[in-house]
């Protein structure tokens, strides 16, 4: 089966980014007694590890989530709206999520989610939902919620609009349309939100991954800051036990 070239994309990434972890790491192989080699191989290894493993994991997602055949619910998280329109990061997304719409047998409710940001001329949802008009979706399939500001928001908003009209005997289902790169962070926030959903990826391009990948690292380390820094100081503590 001929791979996508997302699929494609992830692997060598996640083995590039191992290959540099052990690059980093071999100060502390060479230079076992010499603290200041030790510290930054040991900082710089765990920090490539991250983003080696925030790859790992995105990969994983891209490749193996199940995607459901049939959706209650289709959430497009919103990006960067410009005096012209939609940016491209957010035009990815809503081209992901149009094409799941149209493959659904009984079209899902469109919940486009994002706020107004600074400098931004509208909220995101206003202006997904002129895009989706304009490719003759219907407006009563439409769900907008404008207020959110982050991920987090993204999430609790969209899960109390679903709670709130939501009639149906089970429980709905939801897909998320977002981009490849934000999988590992939805899933987070979908998890802490107590909403049960299947996240798709828009793909990204390669001139603003680095960016975006460095963008969700330190957002999701910020979010989980007391775990990492306990794994930090702990790594740390004990390295120096064993070479002390």
């Amino acid at each position: 089966m001929r791979q996508s070239p997302q699929q494609v994309f992830w692997q060598p990434l996640t083995l590039l980014l191992l290959g540099l972890d052990a690059f980093f790491a071999a100060p502390l192989l060479l230079f076992p007694h010499q603290f200041i080699a030790w510290l930054v191989a040991l900082t710089s290894g765990l920090f490539l590890l991250g983003i080696a493993s925030y790859a790992l994991i995105t990969r994983w997602l891209v490749l193996r989530q199940p995607i459901p055949s049939r959706a209650d619910y289709l959430v497009v998280l919103g990006a960067q709206v410009t005096p012209t329109g939609p940016s491209p990061v957010l035009t990815r997304r809503l081209n992901t999520a149009f094409d799941y719409y149209h493959q659904q047998p009984f079209p899902p409710k469109l919940i486009l989610s994002g706020g107004q940001g600074t400098g931004e001329p509208t909220s995101e949802a206003t202006a997904m939902a002129a895009v989706a008009l304009a490719h003759h979706m219907p407006q009563e399939q439409l769900l907008l919620e404008d207020q959110s500001t982050s991920t987090q928001e993204n999430f609790s908003r969209s899960a109390q609009l679903i709670k709130t009209a939501w009639r149906g005997p089970h429980t709905p289902t939801v897909v998320v349309a977002t981009s490849d790169y934000h999988l590992l962070r939805s899933r987070y926030w979908a998890y802490r939100t107590d909403l049960q959903v299947t996240v798709i990826g828009a793909p990204t391009t390669i001139t603003s991954l680095f960016h975006a990948m460095t963008r969700e690292l330190l957002a999701l380390t910020w979010q989980l800051k007391f775990f990492c820094f306990g794994i930090w100081s702990s790594t740390l503590l004990i390295t120096w036990f064993l070479i002390g």
